[in-house]
């Protein structure tokens, strides 16, 4: 017998004395058990009577944010209730990137995995062009091969202080693209800094105790505007929530309940948090973001966190009537500009 045969004999052995043992019999009921376990959840989802929920015609996170905001948190409840949701998109009459990018971050929530979602794509012919180019459906479960535009880009994240140096790459790539073709050489050194800050310290601002967190980064070629459309989301807890405000919510709490008198300070670079290791996280992060943001270079500049949204390019900030839960940043660069 030669040597080989001795190895793949000896480890077949091995295994099978393994088998026998009582540890390895518990796991591997265990295992069945889990199996069986889970296919009874999915035929109790399959049989519960699915809520059809449509979603606001005017489908944009940053052009109605109050409804989108409203629609993605009942869905969030609905989960929570294990009830099965339809997210219904296919009466839109606006549909801009970034909400593609919140409806597939929601729909990856650890939450959302335990039940049963449905959706669809717009009707409109040139929503579900934008829909389907997106990508979306290299992330969910659907039925044939849907094609994905070269020119935009769809990633997911799953991090703890990580920044992934190929996304940045190619955005920056995309971005000079678009400049080259009006022969023009785009420093992109504005937009390194800005995305290689939000990678590394958005959801980190958030808490200590939450880490590795999912995060998306999209952006969206709008050729008719020669416009490169940035979304970034993640859903840690939020800004404001963070303990960056610690001091300037315990002093405020008995002016205004909500965060939008801390919009100021923020965008002035004042809020510096009141605990040290979180200090060497969010306070400097944001505060570079918020630098960047405020460049000629950018055309548009969004923040919403928790129960406000930032036009940083104008300085203004606006209440939200809903929480939302997590950090977003939108921004455009043109080359019109």
């Amino acid at each position: 017998m030669g040597k080989k045969n001795k190895k793949y004999h000896s480890i077949r052995n091995n295994y099978q004395k393994k088998r026998r043992t009582k540890n390895w019999i518990k796991n591997k009921l265990n295992n069945i058990q889990l199996r069986y376990d889970n296919l009874q959840k999915q035929i109790e989802n399959s049989k519960k009577t699915i809520i059809n929920y449509p979603s606001p015609q005017k489908f944009s996170f940053i052009n109605n944010t109050d409804e989108v905001l409203t629609y993605f948190n009942d869905v969030r409840d609905y989960i929570k209730q294990k009830e099965s949701v339809n997210l219904d998109i296919s009466d839109i009459t606006e549909l801009t990137p970034e909400t593609i990018t919140l409806l597939m971050a929601k729909l990856s929530e650890k939450e959302s995995r335990k039940v049963v979602l449905h959706g669809n794509a717009p009707k409109d012919p040139i929503l579900k062009k934008m829909f389907v180019e997106s990508g979306i459906y290299n992330f969910v479960n659907s039925r044939g091969r849907k094609q994905v535009s070269q020119k935009n880009k769809l990633w997911k994240h799953s991090t703890n202080n990580e920044v992934r140096g190929e996304m940045t790459a190619e955005a920056i790539k995309a971005c000079k693209e678009l400049f080259k073709l009006k022969g023009i050489n785009y420093d992109t050194d504005s937009l390194y800094n800005l995305l290689v800050e939000a990678m590394s310290n958005t959801m980190n601002h958030a808490d200590g105790k939450i880490s590795n967190l999912d995060w998306w980064l999209y952006y969206y070629l709008d050729e008719e505007n020669n416009t490169l459309k940035f979304s970034f989301i993640d859903l840690g807890i939020g800004i404001f929530k963070s303990a960056s405000f610690d001091t300037y919510k315990n002093y405020m709490k008995h002016i205004y309940k909500g965060n939008l008198l801390l919009v100021k300070p923020f965008l002035e670079g004042k809020i510096i948090s009141s605990r040290k290791t979180d200090n060497e996280i969010s306070g400097k992060g944001v505060q570079q973001i918020i630098d960047c943001a405020k460049l000629d270079e950018f055309k548009k500049f969004i923040i919403i966190s928790n129960d406000v949204k930032i036009d940083v390019k104008s300085q203004e900030g606006e209440e939200l009537s809903d929480n939302f839960e997590g950090t977003f940043i939108y921004f455009e660069i043109s080359s019109n500009n």
